[in-house]
């Protein structure tokens, strides 16, 4: 049985996607039959910890210390040391923090692989903010971090472009976000037609983009809706507040907060078409579980989804507002027929392309393959 320890900064709700799909991947790992253990910090004022329901959970406070120094934590650094011991390998996830230092140290200490996964951290986009605190964590660990890293994790074909890019010796394992397992919607789309934004409200996700072309497009909206739901990301919210402030007197556009559980799958089936407007995007889970809702999507050329137009499930515009206006302008005027079909081809392609046993059973054999136990499987990308 192989033992998987998880390194994470954080599974608090309100630090976005990676809390959820870490906290789902452990999961389905260990109903692969691997023994996965995560460990991570608890950034009490970011919300509730998206806490697996079948791996194991070593969880620490995020104290004073922690919360100001990018997670610097000397017992979160001995625990990390102290399962190490009893695991054959190390998962990091993110980049820039103490936390993802600690991994490192912890491998080296006992001489464990450590995989990393990025989670987007290393798209153009994403490095070039915080610009001057990014090249200060490179020069002081990140780097080391790095160049120990036997195995790099991308979510797809872009965010491998990417971890290439910066890492051109990387050896690289494609494998998708796995999500939770959301049903089919058994009904058609509520009255009126509804576009959903669902996700962190964040400026990386192009909700000013998408808020403009909904004013803009004012005339050609009939009795469509705009629901927007999900948390305030870190350090967006004056422009949060703003965005709400100039949509306060649209009676079509509906703040629906975060959303979780029943909620958020009540959400999607309500909804004709799910947007996601980002300026730059490492996967997407809101697009899977869109698919696996049975509803088509509208998105851009930043995230990896050009399969949407090739498989006639979507939409796929230029990562611009002229591209949002254009995309939204399309998605107005479409029928509830071609939507209904489109949606009938998403629930087909996701069912296809992304189950939960099939993704965990490729990360076993990644690991094998890691630990010398197993030829390299085909999601694993060498360096050329």
């Amino acid at each position: 049985m192989i033992k998987v320890l998880h390194v994470v900064p954080s599974l608090n709700v309100e630090t976005g996607g990676p809390a959820r799909s870490v906290s789902m991947l452990a999961d389905a790992q260990t109903m692969a039959g691997m023994s996965v253990t995560v460990l991570t910090l608890d950034y009490q004022r970011h919300g509730r910890v998206l806490r697996p329901e079948k791996a194991a959970l070593e969880l620490l406070e995020a104290n004073a210390l922690a919360r100001f120094t990018r997670g610097w934590s000397p017992a979160f650094a001995r625990r990390a040391r102290e399962l190490a011991a009893s695991h054959d390998l190390i998962h990091n996830h993110g980049l820039w923090m103490q936390v993802n230092r600690f991994a490192r140290m912890a491998a080296e200490a006992f001489n464990r692989p450590l995989i990393s996964s990025p989670r987007g951290m290393l798209e153009p986009y994403s490095r070039q903010r915080s610009v001057w605190r990014k090249r200060l964590a490179h020069a002081a660990f990140e780097a080391r971090n790095l160049a120990a890293t036997r195995l790099f994790h991308a979510t797809a074909e872009l965010e491998a472009a990417a971890i290439r890019a910066f890492v051109p010796a990387a050896e690289i394992a494609i494998l998708p976000n796995i999500v939770a397992n959301v049903a089919k919607a058994q009904t058609d789309p509520i009255a009126p037609p509804t576009m959903l934004f669902l996700g962190r409200l964040d400026q990386k996700k192009g909700l000013d983009w998408l808020l403009h072309a909904w004013q803009q497009l004012r005339g050609q909206r009939r009795d469509w809706q705009l629901h927007i739901a999900g948390p305030c990301g870190l350090g967006f919210e004056s422009e949060y507040h703003e965005l709400r402030r100039a949509t306060a007197e649209d009676a079509s556009v509906h703040w629906l907060g975060p959303l979780d559980g029943d909620a958020k799958a009540a959400a999607l089936a309500d909804a004709a078409v799910i947007v996601l407007p980002s300026r730059s995007e490492n996967f997407g889970n809101v697009v899977t579980e869109a698919l696996w809702t049975g509803r088509p999507v509208l998105t851009t050329h930043a995230t990896p989804w050009a399969v949407l137009a090739q498989e006639g499930i979507g939409w796929v515009v230029d990562a611009t507002q002229a591209g949002i206006s254009a995309g939204v302008a399309t998605v107005l005027a479409s029928e509830l027929d071609q939507r209904l079909q489109m949606g009938a081809r998403a629930h087909v392609y996701a069912k296809r392309e992304f189950s939960r046993e099939a993704i965990a059973a490729q990360w076993q054999q990644t690991y094998q393959y890691v630990l010398g136990a197993h030829a390299r499987p085909a999601c694993v990308w060498q360096p050329t």
